[in-house]
């Protein structure tokens, strides 16, 4: 059988739908195996790997148990929220307006801080092994919020928390980014952005049976039960979740451990390839589930990454403002910034002004406003399907419309307090679609070599966003109530603004994906052309 020759190679297009089409029209050969196996350097990336193993048992495992940490987070944003007219109004306390600006910044201040190292964590000792440990620390320093006895006490435990919080976002997401299949990416990081509202509603309801009113209550209570998600991810951790395979194959360069991962999450998934080993009982549990060829692919695919991994600096900070990256930096900065501000703004602002403005909502009771937030948080829940509709379509111009349809709500809420909740919970609609598709949107806009690195600094951005928050929502709510939403507005049109100055989009991109004509071929690029199939 002849060899492909080196100059057909290099004018192969790019076309994995044609491929599969050829496939399935050839009818010597069915089975891609069997019909590639003239050519002798074929390589199978890992993301060609994940799509054949496809989204089961393990990624969900996987999900439910990353999805436990932004409960936590979510449910700690709400928190904070209600803890500050408490801690206004207790004889105990009495903050004034400073120490509440402090208490609330302070998380996001360390956040943003620890933010910048996340990514160095993360190529460093894996994605797995320092979650654990961050986790573990976000439990007791959660417990120990509820049992301090001054400010001061308060504001420290509170400064370890937020920067446990910036660890653990970029790793959370990475990883998940790295253990899903290509063709699910995008819609399933949009259901784990879910969680977040999952937490607020879960704070709402602990809140509805610890406190009195949205002024006074069992506050330490509260801080009690939203801790409880982060030691069940802790245990599930340990037990049901293995390190990131490509962490491994890319920066720790150990195929033989990638491959019994993914050797691991297949027999998870139930997938095994019908040319494995048939000499090994199918009951036997150290059968690899994959073919000779496919497990050499991947080695030659490893092989060829670690050559272009080494070219650039790991979690390099210069890399981001290398060529077009240095673009895509700056605009993906503001656009996480511009999220937090009016995603957190609003959480946080949203009691206060619930005690501001009357007759909201006819709602007869003590706790009027804690009923008032559930139904607005509750309203988040549609904007996780708008993204899972729209997130395959276009991510960058989801977004900018997303940005828009926010914008103009909270202008209406300023001009006009009639149907004042359903306008904020539009708005809290479109602003979550922004952070939904900016999380996939982001983890695959950046190669492997940097992408905890680049989501760790649009996490620092979003940390950021939280710690100027406060200043701005409070000093413009002291003006006047509504006041603020004139500059969520604006800053909602200048993030819109910075996505259409984003040349790129990834709906549906390889993660790891590298080129290299004169001598290897990606399996899912090889063109429709029968002359690829005569002997």
């Amino acid at each position: 059988m002849k060899k492909l020759p080196l100059k057909d190679i290099k004018q192969l297009p790019s076309k994995p739908s044609d491929v599969k089409y050829q496939y399935r029209r050839t009818p010597m050969s069915p089975i891609f195996e069997r019909e590639l196996s003239h050519i002798p350097q074929l390589k199978t990336s890992l993301d060609d790997m994940l799509n054949t193993i496809r989204f089961g048992r393990y990624q969900l495992i996987c999900y439910l148990t990353l999805g436990l940490i932004l409960i936590n987070d979510g449910a700690e944003i709400i928190t904070l929220s209600f803890l500050v007219p408490i801690l206004e109004k207790d004889p105990s306390w009495l903050l004034n307006t400073l120490e509440i600006e402090v208490l609330a910044s302070s998380v996001f201040v360390a956040a943003l801080i620890t933010s910048f190292f996340s990514g160095k964590l993360a190529d460093s000792f894996g994605r797995r092994r320092p979650l654990i440990v961050i986790v573990f620390l976000t439990y007791i320093f959660a417990l120990l919020q509820a049992a301090v006895s001054n400010y001061r006490e308060l504001l420290m435990f509170r400064i370890i928390y937020g920067g446990l919080v910036g660890l653990q976002f970029p790793m959370s997401f990475s990883y998940l980014a790295e253990i899903t299949p290509p063709y699910a990416r995008g819609k399933m990081m949009v259901l784990a952005s879910g969680f977040y509202a999952i937490g607020g509603i879960l704070a709402c309801l602990f809140a509805l049976r610890c406190l009195d009113n949205i002024s006074a209550g069992n506050w330490r209570a509260l801080f009690l039960w939203i801790a409880q998600p982060a030691i069940i991810c802790f245990f599930l951790l340990i037990y049901c979740i293995k390190e990131s395979p490509r962490h491994l194959f890319l920066v720790k360069r150990n195929t033989e451990e990638g491959i019994a991962i993914l050797e691991h999450i297949a027999r998870s998934n139930g997938y095994r390839s019908p040319y494995a080993d048939a000499s090994e009982e199918q009951g036997d549990s150290k059968s690899s589930p994959f073919s000779e060829r496919q497990i050499n692919g991947l080695v030659l695919w490893a092989q060829n990454q670690d050559g272009l991994f080494a070219k650039e600096a790991i979690g390099s900070l210069k890399t981001l403002w290398v060529g077009d990256y240095k673009e895509i930096s700056i605009n993906i900065w503001i656009i996480w910034f511009v999220v937090a501000v009016v995603y957190q703004g609003m959480a946080y602002y949203l009691p206060l002004l619930l005690t501001t403005v009357e007759n909201v909502l006819v709602i007869s009771t003590d706790k009027k406003q804690i009923y008032e937030a559930l139904i607005i948080i509750c309203a988040e829940i549609p904007s996780v399907a708008i993204a899972f509709l729209f997130v395959d379509r276009s991510r960058r111009n989801s977004i900018m419309t997303s940005f828009l349809i926010c914008g103009v709500a909270c202008l209406i809420v300023f001009f006009n307090e009639f149907g004042m909740v359903l306008v904020i919970a539009i708005s809290r609609v479109a602003i979550n679609v922004c952070f939904a598709i900016a999380i996939p949107y982001t983890t695959e806009i950046y190669p492997t070599s940097i992408r905890a690195t680049g989501m760790g600094f649009a996490g620092a951005c979003s940390q950021f966003g939280g710690v100027i928050m406060p200043w701005i929502t409070i000093s413009l709510f002291k003006i006047y109530p509504l006041a603020p939403f004139i500059a969520y507005s604006a800053l909602c049109l200048l993030a819109a603004y910075c996505c259409k100055h984003i040349s790129y989009d990834t709906v549906c991109a390889d993660l790891d994906y590298h080129e290299m004509k004169d001598r290897y071929y990606e399996m899912n690029s090889l063109p429709p052309n029968d002359s690829l199939y005569r002997a």
